[in-house]
């Protein structure tokens, strides 16, 4: 009778709770999960400027791409060194009847139309970050950073219009938002500070299961000298086996200590937009690296960008701007905080790239509308960021005169995360077609 392993372990007593480890995964399964497992969602409001000025008269065309281009809003992108990095996605629409302000911010993830009504109830749709984390499952679920909350009363032209809309692009389910982190300093405590005292606890725990394996391996050399040749040898298999994990263990005791875990250097509040964007930018990118997450949602100001937030050399706000009720001259203001949204983009991308996460990480950056004068929900912009030779960055992928709903952009996501079973996503006119833009070469 020949002894297995099963029943050698049963039969001695031994039982050895393992922690998953990466060399026991299936070479292909670990390339798989290592390329695409993390996600970043990031908003701006009001749109872009698509080519259009009211006070030229005529109607608006959204057959053109706009200033939505490398050569304009993206030119910081190109000027980091991240063209390579980055795909636009075009002809894509989120048409549903409903202010897009609202509709396309808490929809921005989702594709579901959020509910109104006079009790102001806050109902969407479940977000493509949140499945991403669940798919990925981390020691924090997710981040969801933001400059400001809205701050203007819009109870009387938008009287059933829950403001938690414009707050929030991150939902876990559909009557549940996930509120920003607006806080430097809250943010730092809540992801970095209780991680490394967990960091310390797993250290810890590594320590003591690796001295479990040294006992099991001890024991197995009593057992060895009763046995067979023919068992004798299977037992060596066995042993050499658990010698393999005793490594990865050691391997584990390593990396939780190793430089790029750690937590970063705390960081004070800022007053300044651009130095609180860059901070909680890179504190996404690190708690990315770390493992701490694996999806997060980042919001340049909430979905109507106006009242709290003057852009430097504009003298007013996004929102005031991207109506161009002035001409020529809001066209040059709003085009300037484009391209200033365009910075903290290639900042973001340059905090990945960095921390080597571009290969692992998709980054989603896109509005809630294309041009704010008439709130045209065609042709957004829409951007694809991350590396990989798979997929088809540097290009424009799809075409202004091309319509596809936005909801068979995250179908084709879904797939290169794994996520198969999502054939369809969103609901009522904007659910997906079964289109597919192509982003794969």
């Amino acid at each position: 009778m020949s002894l297995t392993r099963r029943r050698f372990i049963q039969g001695s007593g031994i039982v050895l709770w393992l922690p998953f480890l990466e060399s026991l995964v299936p070479a292909q399964a670990f390339a798989q999960a290592q390329q695409r497992r993390k996600f970043i969602g990031v908003f701006s409001p009001s749109g872009m400027h698509m080519s259009f000025n009211p006070a030229q008269g005529g109607q608006p065309s959204f057959t053109s791409n706009g200033n939505w281009t490398f050569a304009n809003a993206l030119r910081p992108v190109v000027e980091a060194g991240h063209q390579g990095n980055v795909m636009f996605l075009r002809g894509v629409h989120s048409t549903y009847g409903q202010d897009p302000h609202w509709q396309n911010t808490a929809g921005f993830l989702s594709c579901k139309p959020l509910v109104l009504g006079p009790s102001r109830p806050v109902i969407c749709g479940k977000s493509f970050d949140q499945m991403v984390a669940e798919k990925f499952p981390t020691p924090l679920r997710s981040m969801h950073v933001g400059w400001r909350p809205m701050n203007r009363d819009f109870s009387g032209d938008h009287a059933h219009y829950s403001d938690r809309y414009v707050d929030t692009i991150a939902w876990r389910a559909d009557d549940r938002p996930i509120g920003n982190t607006y806080s430097i300093t809250q943010l730092y405590d809540t992801v970095f500070m209780a991680n490394a005292k967990t960091g310390a606890r797993m250290r810890a725990m590594n320590a003591q299961k690796k001295s479990v394996l040294d006992i099991v391996l001890n024991d197995l050399k009593s057992v060895n000298r009763q046995l067979a040749s023919d068992d004798k040898e299977r037992l060596d298999k066995y042993t050499e086996g658990v010698r393999e994990l005793e490594r990865s263990i050691a391997k584990k005791m390593e990396g939780t200590s190793a430089i790029n875990c750690t937590p970063p250097n705390a960081e004070q509040a800022q007053a300044d937009y651009g130095a609180h964007i860059a901070i909680m930018q890179k504190f996404v990118a690190h708690a990315l690296q770390c493992d701490i997450i694996s999806s997060a949602t980042i919001m340049y100001d909430d979905g109507v960008g106006d009242q709290h937030l003057v852009h430097p050399g504009t003298g007013h706000d996004h929102h005031a701007y991207a109506h161009l009720s002035t001409g020529q001259d809001d066209v040059n203001r709003l085009e300037s905080i484009n391209r200033r949204h365009g910075s903290f983009f290639a900042q973001l991308l340059s905090e990945l790239k960095g921390r080597n996460q571009l290969d692992q990480t998709l980054v989603l950056w896109g509005s809630n509308m294309s041009d704010g004068t008439v709130h045209s929900t065609d042709n957004l912009p829409l951007v694809l960021a991350g590396g990989g030779g798979d997929l088809k960055f540097g290009e424009d992928v799809g075409a202004p005169t091309n319509r596809i709903a936005k909801a068979d952009i995250f179908v084709e996501l879904a797939g290169l995360y794994g996520m198969n079973q999502i054939t369809s996503f969103g609901s009522d006119s904007l659910v997906s077609e079964g289109k597919r833009i192509g982003m794969k070469r």
